[in-house]
């Protein structure tokens, strides 16, 4: 009785609700619990997937690299398709230091690339000013032909064989500078293919290392 009357001067002053108010507190709160349970798995299950299937793009982006470094090594030239497919991999999958390395390596075989088209202007201009000595070389020996049998033609003799002789100087120096600039050629392509195995090194390692790690994790 005297629990009863504590209880009923208790809900007067509002202390102790009642056991509906229990009841609908407690249900409600069941419904936030499980509202908020099932919200989180679906979130993680969402992240799970999203991560498997960026993981499946990481693989073909890994796979790209093989490719093209296993044609590379094979033919000892560079495919641009298969670069190229393997550049936008990279940049659309990879992580950030993975893509700085490719950024590295284009800057540098861009540099490269551009340094081999001067080369190549000037080995054009040098091999024109080669040709012009030569057309000028054969019409001296020509017009020193035509004076040979003459007697009173000796000076302008010896003044078209000094000028003979001058034009085979300039043309061995023109020779000496095609081969300065073949020479300088092939050491720029052997820099691009010593920049591509090292890239290729780098990238493989790093990507490798990380898709084993995020499998072991999975796993």
């Amino acid at each position: 009785m005297n629990i009863l009357r504590i209880e009923r001067i208790l809900r007067k002053i509002k202390l102790v609700p009642t056991i509906e108010k229990i009841k609908v507190s407690i249900t409600f709160l069941s419904v936030i619990v499980i509202i908020i349970g099932w919200s989180y798995n679906q979130s993680k299950n969402r992240e799970n997937e999203i991560a498997k299937e960026l993981r499946g793009y990481r693989l073909e982006m890994l796979q790209s690299i093989i490719s093209f470094q296993t044609d590379f090594i094979k033919n000892d030239v560079m495919d641009e398709n298969l670069y190229n497919l393997m550049c936008i991999k990279i940049k659309t999958y990879g992580k950030n230091d993975e893509i700085q390395l490719l950024n590295k390596l284009n800057e540098e075989i861009e540099w490269l690339e551009n340094s081999k088209e001067k080369l190549k202007n000037s080995k054009e201009k040098v091999e024109n000013n080669k040709e012009e000595l030569k057309n000028s070389k054969e019409e001296i020996e020509k017009e020193r032909e035509k004076i040979k049998k003459g007697k009173n033609n000796s000076l302008k003799k010896e003044r078209l064989f000094s000028q003979i002789e001058e034009i085979n100087s300039k043309i061995e120096e023109y020779n000496s500078q095609i081969e300065e600039i073949n020479s300088k050629n092939e050491e720029y392509n052997s820099q691009i293919e010593k920049n591509i195995h090292t890239f290729l090194k780098e990238a493989l390692d790093i990507c490798r290392d990380r898709i084993r790690k995020e499998l072991k994790l999975e796993n």
